[in-house]
């Protein structure tokens, strides 16, 4: 907003004299109150909702993972727990569900520093269901080895949803492994490093037996310089999947999982995008509101990639997208109905807007169809 306020061109365009100072927009939000935040989720629920229609019915898969956010100064709520980068300093854990695919942000919470990936999780899940559209079904969720936990699988079998999550390598997961690598020829190599195993068991304090997914990785020697290295043989890394999806081979799990690393790549953009990790309010539901103001900026520029953007500038994250699209110079020439603005040349941006316009018109036309149409 304070670049903003010195943008000549920006103001000429909205045709103000002052845009308001950001203090301004600090006044609104700290009015906003929690029937208020359910508000913007119920917006963000819509706007999904209006996408799913233009794509027709669909179903989803949910990719789920969670992240530390430092605070710097006393912010209420926040909590001294796990912090891989500052150590000792207070934070908040934010849980975020995305779309698999097309990256929507379909929910985020935010709880104390010290919650666990898996404190809450059941909620959260269920409130993320919940905020699916009437036009979307949610086939199956991915999950991190931090929600490793029989309750949720259970949750998930029983409602009919199929899932994916990595093992945690605890000592009933290695009598696992060490009972595979007991059986002769059970490993499925599939190259010169890597290799594959399944077996349906309960672990210990379960009450259902579940199918598990090993990856076994072997182990490289190198060497440096000049100095005699000895080969190890017979040396493993191993992973761990658990689900209860039948149609797949074990190495197909292993592939569709590892996709999920995809939502990592979403929450860096999360926070270098929209600012996610910036917790400037004091109060816990100023920044909770403030959060969700962010998700729908992100959604929004999700869907103006996805929809309006070429194909190869439809995965531009949105630093990008700033960069090369938005934030670019320009001269606001001419007045009234003869007002336009006036780029330097670009060829290719001349081809995106072009592009973009296009795909505009064909939205409107889709959308106006849809409205006039008995079953819209």
């Amino acid at each position: 907003m304070n670049q903003l306020k010195f943008d000549p061109g920006y103001q000429k365009i909205k045709g103000i004299d002052r845009v308001p100072d950001e203090r301004t927009l600090r006044y609104l939000i700290s009015k906003l109150n929690l029937e208020d935040i359910e508000k913007l989720k119920k917006v963000n629920q819509a706007m999904l909702s209006m996408k799913a229609n233009m794509d027709g019915p669909r179903e989803i898969w949910i990719d789920t993972d969670d992240t530390v956010i430092t605070v710097f100064g006393a912010q209420q709520g926040s909590e001294v727990g796990y912090n891989p980068r500052y150590h000792g300093r207070s934070s908040y854990k934010a849980k975020v569900a995305f779309v698999s695919g097309s990256c929507e942000l379909l929910n985020a919470g935010r709880y104390g520093g010290k919650t666990s990936s898996n404190g809450d999780f059941f909620e959260f899940f269920q409130e993320t269901l919940s905020l699916v559209g009437h036009n979307t079904v949610a086939k199956g969720v991915r999950m991190d080895k931090g929600f490793f936990d029989q309750k949720n699988f259970a949750y998930l079998e029983d409602n009919c949803i199929e899932y994916v999550c990595k093992a945690r390598l605890n000592s009933n997961i290695w009598k696992v492994i060490k009972y595979l690598n007991s059986q002769n020829n059970s490993w499925q190599e599939l190259d010169n490093t890597y290799a594959v195993n399944e077996i349906t068991v309960p672990l210990q304090s379960w009450e259902r037996a579940r199918r598990f997914v090993f990856i076994r990785e072997k182990v490289k020697t190198t060497s440096k310089g000049n100095q005699d290295t000895i080969a190890f043989t017979d040396l493993y890394d191993y992973e761990a999947i658990v689900t209860n999806m039948e149609d797949l081979s074990p190495e197909e799990i292993w592939h569709w999982y590892n996709k999920r690393c995809n939502v990592e790549n979403k929450i860096d953009e999360l926070k270098t995008g929209v600012g996610i990790e910036q917790t400037s309010q004091n109060e816990i539901l100023r920044n909770m509101a403030f959060m969700w103001i962010k998700i729908l900026s992100y959604n929004l520029l999700n869907w103006f990639r996805l929809a309006l953007l070429p194909a190869d500038a439809s995965s531009y994250e949105i630093l990008t997208i700033r960069r090369l699209i938005l934030n670019i110079p320009g001269n606001v020439v001419g007045n009234g109905r003869y007002r336009h603005v006036r780029l330097a040349a670009n060829q290719w941006l001349q081809q995106v807007v072009d592009n973009i316009k296009y795909r505009l018109k064909e939205f409107i036309c889709q959308r106006a169809w849809l409205l006039v149409s008995p079953s819209g």
